[in-house]
């Protein structure tokens, strides 16, 4: 008689733990809206190179939220300063 009153209870256990699998990976069927919606831009244009947030995140005034791609700028910065170092030592030499 234990042995079918254990049986009936882990029948029971179980089939309760298969309706609360079951409820929570039912998907949802509803659109959230935003409660604001904004523009967001750059003062210059170019290709982005990181988007530093995920959809539906809390964004704060003034936070990073994506990078654009500087390696054109960074290389003609290079280009600049190496140029400028070989006119100093022209210089340097007169």
């Amino acid at each position: 008689m234990n042995k079918a009153i254990l049986a009936s209870a882990a029948l029971l256990l179980a089939s309760h733990t298969v309706r609360l699998q079951a409820q929570t990976v039912a998907p949802l069927d509803c659109l959230l809206e935003p409660n604001q919606v904004i523009d967001v831009s750059s003062a210059v244009r170019g290709v982005l190179a990181a988007v530093d947030v995920d959809r539906g995140d809390l964004v704060e005034q003034d936070q990073i939220v994506a990078r654009l791609d500087s390696s054109v700028e960074e290389a003609a910065m290079a280009l600049a300063h190496a140029r400028a170092r070989a006119n100093a030592e022209v210089r340097a030499d007169q």
